[in-house]
């Protein structure tokens, strides 16, 4: 009997120890699975701060980089384009290479590059002076859409002046932008605003590119002949307080377009208020 109890108790003792061997080398795993649990938080934390750095880097880097250069929105109605086309002339002039493109969609001209290949549209700024370019629209053929981020930029660093169309209004003289209009290229250096003179006095549902906000923000009526004072009230609301706030201190100009002899002719917005009445 007692050597029977002693084997129990060495079988027992035994299996007591294997159980503590068990458990040592659980808690031992558990204590491998936390430390590299701890180490890939840490690594995780670590490539998300290398992310996060590199990504202000690249920021940092691009805006240097185009700083020196001139880069315009142009934006509101009546004479975007035209005043795009003018600007690039004077600047060929003194000898610029210039870029034009848009950030929403501009009618595509015969010589505009859709090839979104920055190295044929660097070579065209190089070879006349000037390019046109973007991506050819996928619901309209006869409009360009904005470049990718890549090319665009590649095409920005090797331009001296970059011209961009920033709003779009249906072919009419005057607009109040929706609540994610105009669209502002991030590094602009200046953003002109035109607005056309030539249909005041008539209905806003025919010369006012989305007239139905102005009945819904200020109660005018479809019917109500477009004022002076309208159009100040359209400049100042929709343009001037969303774009000039106290985080952003880019420069604006605003321009007025009159008719003269079927050709656009503009004028300032102090010669407008004299010459039209606007405050």
């Amino acid at each position: 009997q007692e050597k029977s109890k002693l084997e129990n108790e060495r079988t027992e003792s035994g299996e007591m120890q294997q159980v503590r061997r068990v458990n040592d080398a659980s808690q031992s795993l558990q204590e491998l699975w936390l430390l590299q649990q701890k180490r890939n938080h840490c690594n995780g934390l670590i490539c998300r701060q290398v992310r996060e750095l590199s990504i202000m880097l690249d920021s940092f880097l691009n805006r240097n980089r185009i700083m020196h250069k001139e880069i315009i929105s142009i934006i509101g109605a009546g004479g975007k384009t035209t005043l795009i086309h003018r600007l690039a002339d004077e600047y060929r002039k003194q000898n610029n290479k210039v870029l034009i493109c848009t950030t929403t969609h501009m009618f595509r001209e015969p010589e505009t590059d859709i090839s979104c290949n920055a190295e044929q549209i660097i070579a065209k700024m190089e070879q006349q002076g000037s390019c046109m370019a973007g991506k050819l629209d996928g619901e309209n053929s006869d409009k360009i859409t904005t470049l990718s981020e890549d090319v665009l930029r590649r095409a920005m660093d090797h331009a001296d002046v970059t011209l961009i169309e920033a709003d779009g209004s249906k072919h009419l003289p005057v607009k109040y932008p929706g609540a994610h209009e105009p669209v502002i290229y991030p590094y602009s250096t200046k953003i002109i605003l035109v607005m056309g003179l030539w249909t005041l006095g008539e209905p806003i549902k025919k010369t006012v590119f989305r007239y139905e906000e102005l009945i819904k923000r200020f109660g005018w009526r479809e019917e109500d002949g477009l004022t002076f004072e309208m159009l100040n009230v359209i400049i100042r609301d929709g343009y001037m307080k969303k774009l000039l706030t106290e985080e952003n201190s880019i420069e604006m100009q605003i321009l007025f377009t009159e008719k003269v002899n079927g050709e656009l002719h503009y004028i300032g917005y102090e010669e407008a208020g004299e010459k039209y009445g606007l405050q």
